[in-house]
């Protein structure tokens, strides 16, 4: 819910193909709908209405902790979600094909269980709130864990990178049940924002941005802004990063560049790819959490030993923050299916000696007595963490190297401090296309 805005993005992406699914089912010939519902519309809309429902549901318990009048908005949505997938459930169960498939979706799968599912679906708990009569105005600055208030009436938005076109939000809301006016006093030019007055009956969301023309170079730069409502003020602090260099035209071609403490690669976006012996590195299009895989072809049971002799792919850094940094490596959920040896990578920088890393070691099993498998499962993916040390800042080279067959290479994330807690990563980071 809170960082990276995940729960936002990936709902989305369910609104979006559930809306497409709807529109085909809506045109179909009245023969065709009953199994279009079974294998496409239900599952599409189920997943989307669990997703939503949860979202909901955090929204609910986070939003009740600042006290804001919508709390209990959303926990009628939560509720109407519930009851729209039970009743898509039902129909699935009871009226398509005039119940041929009777029972096929009964199995219970909403609510906390142990392996064999819930007894029964059980919707979040929710929390209702008491809303008073007359206004006060909070405030929610994006990627906050608590509200500007009357002990805490200055705050940080995320910082803002001129190699990202960033824009952070910050919510004005009412605690209680009359609407109020709200203005925004901007201090510096090169701050924008969506919108410098209006009305608040629940919430608004206001859209922060930078003029990266007027901007001032450096790089730490600070500037603020003024929110006042209900007789409060609150101070809202915007900072940007505009380092002289290397400008984005000069970023030699497919170079990512640190921005809020990490770089973020997706697989496929590498500089270079080197096979050996005819095995190679090769794009598997839409496998992936987020975008897709890096796999190995054609298929082989040889491994390279030493790392250096095997197939690798290159991706081209720019690090602002040098010393120690953390290296995740996100693959596909292969098991050791290979048992003479685990499932293993090899990782360099700047032409070190590589780091052998193991995703699935040749002790682990699939069962429930491993915690990395059942991790795995439960997050559809393998991480492995290394650890590397950065000189100065610059552009540096990032090598990975085959060791073992069978892996599925989705994502790298290098940490130099600034990484935050999230399901699928942080977003991928800004680099210079060909």
């Amino acid at each position: 819910l809170i960082n990276y805005r995940e729960g936002e993005r990936v709902l989305a992406e369910f609104e979006e193909i559930t809306t497409m699914a709807e529109k085909i089912y809506e045109v179909l010939e009245p023969e065709k709908k009953d199994a279009f519902f079974q294998l496409v519309l239900y599952p599409t809309r189920a997943s989307r209405n669990v997703l939503k429902m949860h979202i909901y549901a955090g929204k609910n318990q986070f939003f009740a902790t600042q006290g804001r009048s919508s709390t209990n908005d959303f926990a009628e949505l939560t509720e109407k979600t519930f009851k729209e997938e039970a009743a898509d459930t039902d129909y699935y169960n009871k009226e398509i094909a005039e119940g041929k498939w009777y029972g096929m979706m009964s199995q219970p799968h909403i609510g906390k269980a142990n392996w064999r599912g819930p007894e029964k679906n059980i919707m979040p708990e929710v929390k209702r709130i008491e809303v008073l009569a007359g206004s006060e105005m909070g405030v929610y600055l994006e990627g906050s864990t608590e509200t500007l208030d009357d002990n805490n009436k200055s705050g940080n938005l995320p910082g803002f990178s001129k190699y990202i076109d960033d824009e952070y939000y910050l919510e004005i809301f009412n605690k209680k049940a009359d609407p109020f006016e709200f203005s925004i006093r901007v201090e510096e030019p090169w701050i924008k924002v969506s919108q410098v007055s209006g009305v608040v009956e629940k919430e608004e969301r206001i859209m922060v941005s930078i003029d990266w023309e007027m901007a001032p170079v450096g790089e730490d730069i600070t500037g603020k802004l003024i929110v006042a409502g209900t007789g409060k003020e609150y101070e809202v602090l915007v900072s940007i990063f505009n380092p002289a260099s290397p400008a984005v035209e000069e970023l030699e071609e497919m170079t990512f560049v640190e921005s809020h403490g990490y770089i973020s690669i997706e697989a496929e976006h590498y500089n270079r790819n080197m096979a050996v012996d005819g095995i190679r590195w090769e794009k598997f299009a839409e496998y992936g959490r987020t975008l897709s895989s890096m796999i190995l072809v054609p298929r082989t049971d040889r491994s390279f030993i030493p790392p250096e002799t095997g197939p690798y792919l290159e991706y081209r850094l720019y690090l602002f923050t040098p010393g120690e940094v953390e290296i995740t490596v996100y693959t596909a959920p292969t098991l050791n299916f290979d048992r003479r040896h685990g499932l293993r990578y090899a990782l360099s920088l700047n032409g070190e000696e590589p780091v052998i890393a193991d995703l699935f070691p040749v002790e682990y099993d699939a069962d429930y007595s491993c915690p990395e498998w059942m991790q795995a499962v439960v997050e559809n993916v393998h991480k492995s963490r290394t650890r590397h040390y950065i000189e100065k800042p610059g552009y540096h080279t990032l090598r990975i190297q085959m060791v073992d067959p069978g892996i599925a290479l989705q994502k790298i994330v290098i940490d130099t401090g600034g990484v935050k807690p999230s399901y699928l990563g942080p977003p991928e980071s800004f680099y210079r296309r060909k």
